[in-house]
């Protein structure tokens, strides 16, 4: 099997569905010898903005010299986007072994995993055999019985908590806001950013259930993307001295990325607390300033200006509304956009 078929091999395993549930993904990962379990990571749910919280904090632990895996998706152009090291794609020859590989496994314990069940498993064996530091993974949907959701990570965050996906996580934002939370470990802090009240009161009750605790940094302070509020006197191993850095600029545009960013900070933070990682301000700065991250309010063209934006919900739209109004204000603006079917359309 070469590469392009491979991808519409994954294409074709959709059609036996989003088959919610750990069972078959946590037996093939025990053929496989946990992989998953080898190194730290980090684990981001949400509605919107977990794919730009796990960019950004992927570049903030390059810059302090990790060798970090980030597993993000949907890609946009090359399946291969989803898993990165440090900035770099896994390569198509690297990615075909451990398909080869996986294949042979299916048969022997006689499943066949789900597109994203196989592409989760690909993601933890490549970091493993990569000898990575550390890995950021993004939930595929919801979070409790999401493939991703076998790792027990050294912090959990969840974003935002919004109405999509409601054939799968509820059609309420507190069934939603449950399935999120199911990525809460024991006595793993849970970092969550801008969530509706009835929602931000499930994942706290879930927390109190699981020995967990929440820490919710997404005030004033931390809208200013403020980097002299980060704590790095005590228990951070960075000097006292760099406390008088200033604000630190962000690589992603929209005010929306400032709460992404400052649950970046909390994290950073929490990693440095736990004594297993040393992070310091120009690292943050550094990262917060070079993330890339393709189809957040990206520009694509500037004559004719053109926006290119993957928001897939009411709320995820509304965030590119405010942009444009305040950014392109007074210019006449054509919108070309497309929805799935479970789209609450009426709403735009």
């Amino acid at each position: 099997m070469n590469y392009l078929d491979f991808v519409k091999n994954l294409a074709d395993r959709e059609y036996f569905g989003q088959k919610l549930g750990l069972e078959r993904v946590q037996l093939f990962l025990q053929h496989l010898g946990n992989p998953h379990q080898s190194y730290p990571s980090i684990h981001i749910a949400g509605t919107n903005g977990k794919g730009s919280t796990a960019a950004m904090l992927a570049s903030v632990l390059k810059e302090a010299g990790y060798r970090v895996g980030l597993y993000t998706s949907p890609h946009l152009e090359d399946f291969c986007e989803r898993i990165q090291i440090s900035g770099e794609m896994i390569s198509q020859n690297s990615l075909m072994q451990l398909v080869e590989k996986f294949q042979v496994i299916e048969k022997k314990i006689g499943i066949e995993l789900t597109f994203f069940e196989f592409t989760t498993a690909l993601a933890f064996q490549y970091f493993a055999d990569q000898k990575i530091d550390i890995a950021v993974i993004e939930v595929g949907l919801g979070g409790r019985l999401d493939a991703t959701n076998v790792m027990t990570p050294l912090v959990s965050v969840i974003t935002s908590i919004g109405l999509d996906h409601q054939k799968f996580l509820g059609d309420t934002l507190e069934k939603i806001a449950f399935e999120k939370a199911g990525i809460i470990k024991p006595g793993v802090p849970v970092v969550i950013g801008e969530i509706p009240r009835e929602g931000e009161q499930v994942i706290r009750r879930v927390a109190e259930e699981k020995k967990s605790w929440v820490v919710h940094g997404h005030g004033e302070q931390s809208r200013t993307m403020n980097v002299a509020q980060f704590d790095g006197s005590t228990s951070s191993p960075c000097p006292s001295s760099e406390m008088n850095k200033s604000h630190a600029k962000l690589g992603l545009i929209g005010e929306h990325q400032k709460i992404n960013a400052s649950m970046v900070l909390d994290v950073v933070r929490l990693l440095n607390q736990s004594g297993k990682f040393k992070i310091c301000f120009p690292d943050i700065e550094k990262g917060l300033a070079s993330v890339n991250w393709p189809g957040r309010l990206e520009t694509i063209s500037k004559k004719p200006w053109i926006l290119l934006d993957g928001a897939h919900n009411v709320e995820a739209m509304q965030k590119v509304v405010d942009y444009v109004s305040v950014e392109k204000k007074g210019r006449k603006l054509f919108c070309l956009f497309g929805m799935m079917k479970d789209k609450r359309v009426k709403m735009f």
